[in-house]
């Protein structure tokens, strides 16, 4: 994955969020690394050590706080609705990361696949003025309609990706 210089913070999101707002000021701060993790994960906006879901001791270790602490807060934060689990690696979310994810990557390809008819375009127009008599043709290859539907195949994208604090399985 790219590795990104930014993300988008919404400050009106963060600001009128129920959920956040009813966490205490330490609770907030903590999510807060949380997303800087989940920025820099395998797959942006989970919680992902080694393509797994990070272990509640691991969080602990990197956020310099006891297992108690983090388990609380994790727990505060799905009962609270303002992360999710994700039901293919269940890894915490956020749902809003992992949709400006999916949305970058798609975005993304159809720069690519602008960018490709564009060039295609332009050699087809240099060698008509070269060779009179020759034709051009310009097709997609299966390569970029694969990388396409591995996109819009993601679990972020998918409804079905996320898994909120109702439906959480594994007690946090």
């Amino acid at each position: 994955m790219d590795k990104l210089p930014a993300f988008q913070f919404y400050p009106g999101d963060w600001r009128k969020d129920p959920g956040v707002q009813a966490l205490d000021y330490e609770t907030r701060g903590i999510w807060f690394e949380i997303l800087l993790l989940m920025h820099e994960s395998e797959e942006r906006g989970k919680l992902l050590l080694n393509n797994a879901a990070m272990p509640d001791e691991a969080l602990a270790q990197i956020l310099g706080l006891n297992i108690a602490k983090v388990q609380q807060t994790l727990s505060k934060l799905l009962s609270y609705g303002v992360a999710s689990l994700c039901q293919t690696t269940g890894a915490l979310m956020n749902r809003r990361m992992c949709k400006d994810e999916y949305l970058r990557q798609v975005r993304a390809a159809a720069g690519s696949e602008g960018g490709k008819q564009k060039a295609s375009k332009a050699s087809s127009k240099r060698l008509a003025n070269s060779t009179p008599s020759s034709s051009s043709s310009s097709s997609s290859s299966s390569s970029d309609k694969n990388k396409e539907e591995d996109i819009l195949s993601s679990s972020c994208a998918e409804p079905s990706g996320f898994a909120r604090a109702e439906q959480n399985q594994n007690g946090r």
